[in-house]
């Protein structure tokens, strides 16, 4: 096996240290590097990026040169996936938009049965060190399969990264060898069609606002001097679910609203509290608010100004009154800085609903931690009446709802661990009546059965506290199972647990312990399998026609890895379904993990 591993990778100019290539039983590799002709730039970009770009708009197409050669996508009008396994007949559309610029072999690692990552010396290559677009075909020595191993990449000094907004998009550009914000960059955007639809020079510090850029823009380019870097908008943005990128939107006028509660009833009037603040935290100069009160369905209740109340300066407080005939359900109050604002600067959400308040409450405590094999499930429980007294003797009712714990660890965000196949094992159960004792406690041991379990399970109670009346106050309470006192945890680099065919399919692995930290492993098993499934037709007396299926597996990878921290893992994938298997032998348990190579 033999694959590039990198995606459309930025390499600078004189100190990339390499292009990276993951081989398996290949001890060389030839690799012949094209360079992008810059007046076939805008047909590259249509070949790679799918889009197009006009011959009025470059100026550089003459006729026959571009549109005359692509008419069509069955002719090769399509675009052409360079990342990973490529046929010959695609990459054979390249060789009117550039020029083969070195051929060279590669020695790799002759070990067997043996992955290995080597860094061709791309930046040492004469011919290789020109700014520009370069395309890198791969094959092993004596093999003519029609198939390639192709990237593309870009040798600059230019790094590009987008924040985008709604409309608004944010360029920087900064320098990949010093850091420092690069001053003189032009940046474009493209449309699907590849017309310019909007362009401008980076300030000193690197960076560029596009206050407006079109729903159908697709790139963004970065220029500087015979150096270009790309972004594509219609790629996949970068993975920020391990940082806190929640808050406030950037505006001048920050409304920070709040009431005494959320839950209201018809014909109630309660205070909303309003501060006003800028940018910096501080109080703002005197100035109405445009406020707005939306029923559920949307339709506008009413629409006011309110006045600073002049007791504190940025501070407002009004009362806000609830019709009596008012609609149930959620209720939203618009706050804008600007009358005229499309957005509103704070949103404050309530629901009006016919409620009778709670006359009890009811308090349940557990012991923190995780559940393991043999440890008992206690819940302390106290029921006390609003005014004061115990509900003492009242009614208490529970259930027991399982299922299995996918995402068991918060600090590890998208880490998936346990079996699939205990998804099957959902299930909920009554507990038994009890009531409460003289000072309204109870003390409950909470029967469960984990069965023959191999994932982490959640393992929530609901508990009922019964009025005389019989009107429950309900509360629950969580905790988590685990099988093993550590446990092996993959998260996909992919979305919806689908990866790209013919590319790819990359993994984050490690072993935890249940607090989050890691838990090392010498030793680990991984399998990848195949799983084919045969459909046919069969015909019997009583049914008929009818179909059915078989399932069989194919073991395409096996190999072993040991888990000191967190460790990557990635296996090229073509269309299908896959299972991923990862042993751990200190506990007999493994991590099995379905996913789909595909669209």
């Amino acid at each position: 096996a033999h694959f590039f591993a990198s995606r459309g990778t930025v390499l600078p100019a004189g100190q990339n240290g390499g292009l990276p290539v993951v081989t398996v039983n290949t001890p060389e590799v030839d690799v012949q590097f094209l360079r992008v002709e810059p007046a076939q730039l805008p047909a590259f970009l249509d070949k790679v990026y799918g889009i197009r770009r006009s011959a009025d708009e470059d100026g550089s197409q003459g006729e026959g040169e571009y549109e005359g050669e692509y008419e069509g996508e069955y002719y090769g009008g399509g675009t052409v996936d360079l990342r990973g396994r490529t046929s010959g007949w695609y990459i054979d559309q390249l060789k009117d938009l550039s020029s083969s610029v070195y051929l060279g072999r590669f020695q790799t690692d002759d070990k067997r049965d043996r992955r290995h990552v080597s860094f061709l010396p791309v930046e040492h290559i004469k011919e290789l060190r020109e700014p520009g677009v370069y395309v890198a075909v791969m094959n092993v020595p004596g093999s003519f399969s029609g198939d390639y191993q192709t990237t593309y990449f870009y040798v600059s000094d230019i790094g590009l990264h987008l924040h985008r907004n709604g409309s608004r998009v944010d360029a920087f550009a900064t320098s990949l060898r010093s850091g420092a914000a690069l001053d003189g960059v032009e940046f474009e955007v493209l449309d699907g069609d590849g017309k310019r639809v909007a362009s401008v020079k980076a300030e000193a510090d690197g960076r560029a606002t596009f206050a407006a850029v079109p729903a159908d823009a697709r790139l963004v380019i970065a220029r500087r001097g015979r150096e270009l870097s790309v972004v594509s908008l219609g790629e996949a943005a970068l993975d920020l679910s391990e940082f806190d990128t929640a808050g406030l939107l950037p505006t001048n006028n920050k409304l920070f609203v709040w009431s005494g509660r959320d839950l209201y009833r018809p014909g109630e009037s309660f205070d909303v509290s309003v501060l006003a603040r800028d940018a910096d935290g501080k109080p703002v100069a005197a100035q109405p608010l445009s406020v707005l009160l939306k029923r559920p369905d949307g339709r506008t209740v009413s629409q006011r100004v309110w006045q600073p109340s002049g007791e504190q300066p940025g501070y407002f407080r009004h009362t806000l009154a609830i019709p009596g005939d008012a609609q149930t359900g959620a209720w939203t109050l618009e706050l804008r800085a600007d009358p005229g604002g499309r957005r509103p600067d704070a949103i404050m959400r309530f629901k009006v609903e016919e409620f009778l308040p709670e006359r009890m409450k009811l308090a349940l405590t557990s012991a923190e931690g995780v559940l393991t094999d043999g440890a008992p499930f206690d819940i302390a429980v106290q029921g006390d009446y609003l005014f004061g007294a115990p509900a003492a003797g009242n009614r208490l009712l529970g259930a027991l709802a399982t299922e299995r714990l996918r995402f068991a660890l918060p600090q590890k965000p998208g880490f998936i661990f346990g079996d699939f196949a205990d998804d099957a094992l959902k299930g909920r159960r009554e507990l038994e009546e009890t009531a409460l004792d003289d000072s309204g406690a109870a003390q409950l041991a909470v029967p469960y059965d984990p069965g023959t379990a191999r994932s982490p399970l959640r393992l929530r109670t609901s508990l009922s506290l019964l009025e005389s009346g019989g009107r429950p106050v309900v509360r629950s309470i969580e905790r988590a199972w685990w099988p093993a006192p550590a446990l092996i945890g993959v998260r996909p680099l992919f979305d919806a647990d689908v990866a790209r065919e013919s590319s790819l399919a990359e993994f984050e692995v490690g072993r935890f312990l249940p607090d989050g930290m890691p838990s090392a492993l010498d030793k680990a098993n991984v399998r990848l399998f195949k799983e084919e499934r045969q459909y046919y037709w069969r015909f019997d007396d009583q049914r008929g026609w009818h179909s059915g299926f078989s399932d069989a597996d194919e073991l395409v990878d096996s190999r072993t890895i040991a888990l000191k921290t967190q460790g990557k893992l990635a296996f090229p994938v073509i269309w299908g379904s896959y299972r991923l298997e990862i042993d751990d032998p200190q506990h007999g348990l493994t991590m099995r993990y379905r996913f789909y190579a595909g669209w």
